[in-house]
This record gives structure tokens, sequence and C-alpha cells, in this order.
């Protein structure tokens, strides 16, 4: 229950957001009352039919990823935090690319922070409105404070005044790949 309200405290304002209909955007003439007339709406539809691609698109690449692991005797939680992981951020990274290029940095940091929070939404929130999310082993431990501790470190980096630039950008990639020798 307790999951239940969070998880509706945190979308609700997102989905308000998106139906708000501003009293000075509509034009002299236009018709109103007619929903779809509203881009608003079309845009919805638009997200409808990638979000459907998208979870398509991801259940065939974790079920291949995890055909292929079995295959060649690879754990699971290898594949998902050095396969599947990289590869589902193919699209942010690519996107942050660009924005980097255009010197767009605070589209850049919005674009990876509302990634992860849909990430942890859907990843986290949801699961956790049907099975509880504890740590067991004294691994699960450690990868939760690594991660925690890499989250709290790249938001602090990301506050300093001349953002991480190349040495903290550095020193992430190497706890990425110290928290990968874990699951090794």
């Amino acid at each position: 229950a307790v999951a239940t309200i969070l998880a509706v405290a945190v979308l609700a304002p997102y989905l308000l957001a998106l139906f708000r209909r501003p009293e000075d955007s509509e034009s002299p003439g236009s018709p109103s009352g007619v929903p779809w007339d509203d881009p608003t709406h079309h845009l919805l539809a638009l997200i409808v039919v990638d979000v459907a691609l998208i979870v398509a698109g991801s259940a065939g690449m974790v079920e291949a990823a995890l055909t292929l692991g079995r295959e060649w005797g690879i754990s699971h939680a290898l594949l998902g935090t050095l396969v599947l992981g990289p590869l589902t951020s193919i699209p942010n990274a690519m996107t942050g690319v660009r924005l980097g290029l255009a010197s767009r940095a605070e589209a850049l940091v919005g674009e990876a922070l509302n990634s992860n929070t849909i990430n942890l939404a859907f990843g986290v929130i949801v699961p956790g409105l049907f099975v509880t999310l504890a740590a067991s082993t004294l691994t699960d431990r450690l990868e939760l404070w690594w991660l925690i501790g890499t989250t709290v470190l790249t938001l602090m980096l990301l506050a300093r005044r001349d953002g991480i630039g190349r040495v903290g950008g550095a020193f992430l990639i190497a706890l990425y790949a110290g928290l990968s020798l874990i699951h090794i």
C-alpha cells in the first residue's frame, strides 16, 4: 500500500502536466472541445506507440542476451551489468553526446536524470509493488552501496562549476569497472 501511494505521488504530477491545458493556448476560431485537435494528444499517441516499440525491442534484446548467456555459461548478473546495461544506455549516450556537442549542459543533465528517474520508476517502484527489494547477501549490499555512492559522487561532480570533466568521467568509468569486477 505504501509503495502504491508513493508511486502515485511520483507519477501524478507528470500526468497532470501532460493533460494541463493553459487558458491562453487556444486561438480564436479554433474548435474547442475536440480533444484530438490538441497537439498534446497527438504526442501522447506517439508516446504510446514508442513505448510499445521500446518494450518489445527491450524484451527481445533481454531474451536474446539470456539465451546467449545460458549457451556461453555467463551469469545473469554479469549479463545485466556488462551487456544489457550498456546496450540499453546507447540511446541516452547518443542524446548526451549530441547535447554536449551543442553546449547544452543543462539539457544533457536533465535528460540523464529524467532517464534515470524513469528507470527507477519502472525498474524499482513498479516491481516494488509486487516483491520486496531487500539486499540479502554481502555482495548485494556491497552493490547497493556502490551504486548509491556512485550516484552521490556523480551529482557532486555535476554540481561543480566546471562540471564532471575528463578526470571525473574517468573516475566514474573506473567505479563502473569496479562494480563489474564484483560480478566477475
